[in-house]
């Protein structure tokens, strides 16, 4: 066989496996850290199975091009129909009253970076959210005072914060799987308490995230409303995703416009992935959910427009 042939065989290979990993790792945890490639996936696949058609040298590698082509298309088509999942409608669920308390939220992923938080603050309201998260965050991290934040609980070990106008009550940091997990408060507004949890998964390279993914689902279980924020390094196609969903009851607000990537490493933004996520469950209704505009950090910053039910 020539070298283009041989080239073309181990090519076809290596993206047969990588989506029988990325294709794993959407039921089973331990193959998480592939799930969250669909899109790049299937966007490869369609360039192969281009070049595929076009180019008889390609065809000549394989003993059956036409099993060959039959095996890519198979692998697109389950790619493409993980990524629809995002555009599907949103959760129904019945409409709260007008009394029912609504609060503005942003969770951000500062990077460490001080610029980027500067940035977020002029991309946001006079007024601010009236609750801002932010993870990676420094020990001197302080949102502008112009915002009126009087409830702070900054967990410098986690790197996590949460900046309330709202009483912050049960401040508890939750260590699972090493110094950046979660950290967990009630918001008290008009009477109403409203478990809150923000946290920072680590990457899906060992058990830690899904240990995290387990500790979140049996707390969900615990509470009747809840409101997370976080990083949870997890597409919402990832087995750990799928189980806090599935098991913790929680749901995923999705934004209007299909997937919207929240990280990149790249400078352009445009080979990232969906991993900041706003869930929801109970008596809260996610009303609206936007993306700020990318600045100094290498994430995207959320707000989301909540609703949840009045005290009796």
């Amino acid at each position: 066989m020539s070298a283009p042939g041989r080239a073309w065989r181990l090519a076809f290979g290596a993206l047969l496996l990588a989506s029988a990993a990325a294709l794993l790792g959407t039921r089973w945890t331990a193959c998480d850290l592939f799930a969250p490639f669909q899109a790049h996936l299937a966007l490869a696949w369609a360039a192969a199975l281009l070049v595929f058609a076009a180019a008889r040298p390609a065809r000549a590698a394989f003993r059956r091009p036409r099993l060959a082509a039959a095996a890519g298309g198979l692998a697109l088509l389950l790619h493409l129909l993980l990524v629809s999942q995002l555009y599907r409608p949103a959760h129904a669920a019945e409409p709260l009253p007008e009394a029912a308390p609504r609060i503005e939220v942003v969770w951000f992923n500062m990077e460490h970076n001080a610029e980027a938080l500067r940035a977020l603050e002029s991309q946001l309201s006079a007024a601010g959210p009236d609750v801002l998260a932010l993870a990676e965050t420094n020990r001197d991290t302080a949102p502008d005072p112009r915002f009126g934040y009087r409830h702070v609980f900054h967990n410098e070990p986690h790197r996590i914060g949460i900046w309330s106008r709202w009483p912050l009550e049960n401040q508890r940091a939750h260590a699972i799987a090493g110094d950046r997990d979660a950290v967990e408060a009630t918001l008290v507004v008009e009477g109403c308490r409203l478990p809150l949890v923000a946290l920072h998964w680590r990457l899906p390279t060992r058990r830690s995230q899904q240990n995290a993914a387990n500790f979140l689902a049996g707390f969900a279980r615990s509470q009747a409303d809840l409101l997370v924020l976080g990083d949870f390094n997890a597409t919402p196609w990832s087995a750990s995703m799928r189980l806090i969903e599935r098991e913790g009851g929680l749901w995923r607000m999705r934004l209007p416009l299909g997937p919207h990537n929240t990280w990149a490493a790249d400078p352009w933004h445009r080979l990232g992935v969906p991993i900041d996520h706003v869930l929801i469950k109970g008596a809260v209704r996610g009303e609206e959910i936007a993306l700020l505009p990318w600045n100094a950090s290498d994430h995207r910053p959320l707000r989301a427009r909540i609703a949840f039910s009045p005290a009796d």
